[in-house]
C-alpha cells in the first residue's frame, strides 16, 4: 500500500521501478515473471511466518505461496490464487479464533468453555476431579506473579500427561478440572496420585533463588451415580471433595 502511494510522486515511483526491475540471477521463463526482490521479501517472509509455527502465521505464509505461484503461472491463474489465499487465510482466522475461544494462553490447556463443552458429552459413566495448587497465594506473595506464572506451568505440563484416559483444562486461577469419561472415581485415583507424586517430587528454583521450592496439589474426584448426574453437580461435588483434601492437610487425593 506504501509503495502504491509513493509510486504517484514521480522521482520515488522511478525509483521504486529501478528497485523492482533489479535482477539478481539469471532468470527466463516463469521465473522472469516476478520482479526478483519481491520474490527474495517473499521467501522470507514465508520462512519468519513458518518458524513462529502458529495457525494464523502459517496461513499467511500459505498466502503469499499461493499468489506468488500464480503470479509466475501468469494471469490466466492469478485470480485463483487470490481465491486460494482468502480461503486459507480465513482458515487460519477460524483456527486462531477457536484458540483464542477454548485454549489457556498461559498454560496452553483447554480452556473452561472447552471443559463445558467436553462436559456436555459426557455419558453415563465419569469422575470428575478438581485440583489447585497448594498456597499458590503465598507463591505469589514471596516470589511474585512471574514465579506464579511459572507453577502453573508446571502443573499444566504435567496434568497434560495425567494418564488414565484422564483430559485436563484450566479451570481459572489455581483451579484445573480432570475428566475421566467411563471410570469411576477409584480408578481415577491412581492415576491422580502419580500426578501429585510427580509434581511433589519436581521442585522448583525460583529465578535468583538458590534454593528449590516445592510444588504440591491437592485434589478431590468425585462420580456420576443415581443422586448426581447432572456434570455440574458432579463438579461442585469434586469441588467440596477438594476442599475437603486442603482441610485434611493438603498435598492428597480425596475420593
Amino acid at each position: 500500500f506504501v509503495m502504491l502511494m509513493l509510486a504517484g510522486q514521480p522521482d520515488v515511483g522511478s525509483a521504486l521501478y529501478r528497485v523492482l526491475e533489479t535482477r539478481f540471477f539469471a532468470s527466463t521463463g516463469m521465473l522472469g515473471a516476478m520482479p526478483h526482490p519481491a520474490m527474495i521479501i517473499s521467501a522470507i517472509a514465508v520462512v519468519l511466518l513458518l518458524i513462529r509455527h502458529k495457525p494464523l502465521e502459517t496461513s499467511f505464509a500459505a498466502a503469499i505461496i499461493a499468489i506468488d505461484v500464480a503470479t509466475v503461472m501468469g494471469a490466466g491463474v492469478i485470480q485463483y490464487g487470490y481465491l486460494a489465499a482468502t480461503g486459507v487465510v480465513l482458515a487460519g482466522l477460524a483456527q486462531e479464533a477457536w484458540r483464542m475461544a477454548f485454549v489457556d494462553d498461559l498454560t496452553g490447556l483447554p480452556g473452561r468453555r472447552a471443559l463445558g463443552h467436553a462436559m456436555a458429552e459426557l455419558g453415563n459413566q465419569y469422575a470428575i476431579a478438581m485440583l489447585d495448587v497448594d498456597h499458590f497465594k503465598k507463591f505469589n506473595d514471596t516470589y511474585g506473579h512471574d514465579v506464579g506464572d511459572i507453577v502453573l506451568k508446571k502443573v499444566a505440563r504435567e496434568l497434560a500427561r495425567v494418564g488414565g484416559g484422564g483430559k485436563a483444562y484450566r479451570y481459572g486461577g489455581e483451579e484445573f478440572a480432570v475428566l475421566f469419561a467411563g471410570r469411576t472415581a477409584e480408578r481415577a485415583q491412581e492415576p491422580l496420585d502419580a500426578l501429585r507424586q510427580r509434581i511433589a517430587d519436581n521442585k522448583i528454583t525460583p529465578p535468583e533463588k538458590s534454593k528449590p521450592v516445592s510444588v504440591t496439589i491437592s485434589v478431590g474426584v468425585c462420580e456420576r451415580d443415581e443422586d448426581t448426574t447432572d456434570p455440574w453437580a458432579v463438579l461442585k461435588s469434586a469441588d467440596q471433595k477438594l476442599y475437603r483434601a486442603k482441610q485434611s492437610g493438603r498435598n492428597r487425593v480425596v475420593i
